[in-house]
């Protein structure tokens, strides 16, 4: 999942594991052990996007790295605290700066979205943040710079339960998403995918984020910091039970769609769209064809409005099969893609999974996932398609309009690309 989530559940792990003992320092090194498998992201700068399509969520993302990457993560922050290094004016200065340029990137990332979007609320959202912020910052000063910095250090064996759990917690929040994790690296590079949370969902973050923060501002001896952080996992783990609940509906409501219209199906799945769990993403595979729709829990009659037919045509890339770049976007996508033909002799290949990023679905450019294929003198070229509408308000107006629900009873066929 995002960031943010991440984060906050690492923090939360951090605290139930040595919060009593070290405070809001353990929330800090689980946040850092909660971001740590993402750092895979870092592989973006030395491969192409499709190379680093098989790295993201790979090894970092392992059981196996759960278990052996704590080991040294547990000695070095062991090592630490025993050698009080954590009292010297230098290390001190490094946090303080760290957390100065946090705050700098969350208030400017969120006044950049309020143009991105054109909407007056990333600007107004940044402003409390970057105060709430400076507020973090002053007593990170008076209570971590200008103090002694005498706490309890913890044993090894605690540093590494809390590693191994902010780096296996990580790794299965992740499974509940589309994109799929490599659970089993380095044996296997199966990708476990639940489907049943986006991966960012507000609803889920913003509850545990709140618990957490509020539990930080308050003294270790402080009863009320294990329960807001217990709160902050059980409202997060009631809500992942809903979103599981909901994926058990979702399937078999388009599982009777697809018998009521008589489509024989070789295989189908489901998937939220972006930020709610209300909207799913609905796609089914047949011999030639497959047939995306979507569905919303607050919908009204016995189907879905639009099923959309589109063309496979995976026979276009069938003279390129054994280049590499051309198994790892079918190993990535599943199977579910389907391929564009362009006018000037290239391909574009969708990723179906992640559903549409409208209402509607007229093109390539509609879904969330693409590249293009480019014939070359020396084999392929495979870029990934990052063109995304300039003017995001309307389609975030269109997605809340369609997941406040439709009344439908006839189903309308649409095919498109062929």
């Amino acid at each position: 999942m995002d960031s943010i989530t991440q984060i906050t559940l690492g923090a939360a792990v951090g605290e139930l594991v040595l919060g009593r003992k070290v405070g809001n320092r353990a929330m800090m090194w689980g946040a850092i052990g909660g971001t740590i498998p993402d750092l895979d992201v870092m592989a973006n700068f030395f491969l192409d996007p499709v190379h680093a399509l098989a790295v993201h969520r790979g090894i970092t993302h392992s059981i196996f790295f759960s278990v052996f990457a704590a080991f040294p993560f547990a000695w070095i922050v062991h090592r630490l605290y025993r050698s009080e290094t954590h009292r010297k004016r230098t290390y001190k200065w490094f946090v303080f700066l760290v957390n100065l340029i946090i705050l700098a990137l969350i208030s400017g990332g969120l006044g950049y979205m309020s143009i991105l979007t054109g909407t007056g609320t990333g600007v107004g959202l940044g402003v409390v943040i970057f105060v709430l912020g400076l507020y973090f910052i002053y007593r990170l000063y008076r209570f971590y710079f200008m103090g002694r910095g005498e706490i309890e250090s913890g044993n090894y064996w605690q540093w590494y339960l809390l590693f191994f759990l902010a780096f296996f917690t990580h790794i299965w929040l992740d499974c509940h998403t589309s994109y799929g994790t490599q659970v089993f690296q380095p044996f296997s590079n199966f990708r476990a995918a639940f489907d049943n949370i986006s991966v960012a969902d507000p609803a889920y973050t913003l509850p545990f984020l709140i618990c957490v923060a509020i539990a930080a501002f308050l003294r270790r001896e402080n009863q009320w910091r294990r329960r807001l952080t217990w709160m902050g996992i059980l409202l997060s783990s009631l809500y992942m039970a809903w979103t599981i609940s909901n994926k058990i509906k979702v399937d078999r409501f388009f599982a009777r769609v697809l018998e009521d219209e008589q489509i024989d199906a070789i295989r189908f799945r489901t998937s939220p769209s972006i930020l709610n769990n209300f909207l799913w993403s609905c796609v089914a595979e047949t011999d030639s064809v497959y047939h995306f729709g979507q569905h919303s829990l607050l919908d009204k009659g016995s189907t879905i409005p639009v099923l959309y037919e589109i063309p496979k045509h995976h026979d276009r890339l069938e003279p390129y099969a054994d280049d590499e770049g051309i198994r790892i976007l079918q190993w990535f996508s599943n199977g579910y893609y389907t391929v564009w033909e362009q006018d000037d002799g290239s391909y574009i290949l969708s990723d179906l999974r992640y559903g549409s990023m409208t209402d509607d679905v007229s093109g390539f450019s509609d879904f969330v996932f693409n590249f293009r294929v480019s014939p070359v003198d020396n084999g392929l070229e495979i870029t990934e398609m990052r063109e995304r509408p300039r003017d995001v308000g309307p389609m975030f107006e269109k997605l809340i309009k369609r997941i406040r629900g439709v009344e439908a009873d006839t189903l309308v066929h649409v095919r498109i690309g062929d």
